[in-house]
Parts: C-alpha cells; structure tokens; sequence
C-alpha cells in the first residue's frame, strides 16, 4: 500500500507546459493521482490510469450521446460490460440477501 511518506510526486501550479492545478507530475506526464512510491512504476500506473481515464470519458459520453429514451438502456449495457471486471478487481461485491 503506497502512503503519504511514499508519495514522491508534488502538486504543480499551472504555469504554461506544467500541470494544471490539482494534478501531478508523474515522470514528466500530468496525472490526477499521486505516483506510485516507486519510479519503476511510473509507466504501468500511466499506462493504467490512461485507461482507466479513457473508459470513463467514453463510457460517460456514449451514455450522454443517447436521448432520454436511451440512456437508460445504455447505463444498463455500461453497467452490464463493466460488471466482469470490477468483480475481478474486487471493486463490486454482489448484495444478494444470504437466504
């Protein structure tokens, strides 16, 4: 588990090519997130957090694309393809009532 002393990342102030407010220079890339403790690290967690970004962005916009009618089918389908890989990460745990 990476804690506060671990974390070697800074929030910059925006100042033309540096990060925006809030986020952190991850060797040399912005990121939202602190770095992981260790610099071997750095492009595994880029690597995943660009994904990770990516699929929010996508998911929230084909969701928001859809008219009224839509959209709940659509959070049903995101729900749906998401569901398998939150489960392997352990992030979803099914509340069935134990009978």
């Amino acid at each position: 588990m990476v804690t506060d002393n671990d974390i070697k990342a800074e929030p910059s102030i925006s100042r033309g090519g540096d990060c925006e407010d809030g986020f952190y220079n991850c060797g040399g890339v912005c990121v939202p997130y602190p770095c992981p403790g260790n610099p071997d690290e750095f492009p595994t967690y880029i690597h995943l957090r660009a994904v990770l970004d990516a699929l929010e962005t996508f998911a929230l916009r084909y969701f928001l694309e859809g008219d009224e009618a839509t959209r709940k089918n659509r959070a049903a389908e995101i729900l749906g393809a998401l569901q398998p890989a939150l489960e392997i990460v352990g992030a979803y745990a099914k509340t069935e009532s134990p009978q």
